[in-house]
């Protein structure tokens, strides 16, 4: 009988222990597949704003020819008035020398 009760009790002892571990996988488990839905997420995200990323920069040409047309001038005038300010400011100096 006693040896009975001993066995009895070591094996409630092995199924606590198993049980515990069984609870430690279960967390870690959760835990993978967890993660495993951010990094899924994350990854779906990357590759939506990689596409959005080519898609503009396949449809924005470089260049004064792609401006609209009064955009375009408007620039060209910003860019003769600067120009003219920094040759009449040097040929100011030079003439002052």
């Amino acid at each position: 009988m006693e040896k009975l009760k001993h066995q009895v009790v070591v094996q409630i002892r092995d199924n606590a222990e198993r049980e515990k571990n069984i609870n430690v996988l279960d967390i870690k488990i959760a835990l993978l597949i967890k993660n495993r839905t951010t990094l899924d997420d994350v990854v779906e995200s990357s590759k939506k704003y990689n596409k959005k990323q080519r898609r503009e920069s396949e449809n924005f040409d470089h260049g004064l020819k792609t401006l609209e047309k009064d955009t375009r001038k408007k620039l060209e005038v910003i860019y003769l008035i600067s120009f003219s300010f920094f040759f009449f400011f040097f040929f100011f100096i030079f003439l002052t020398k």
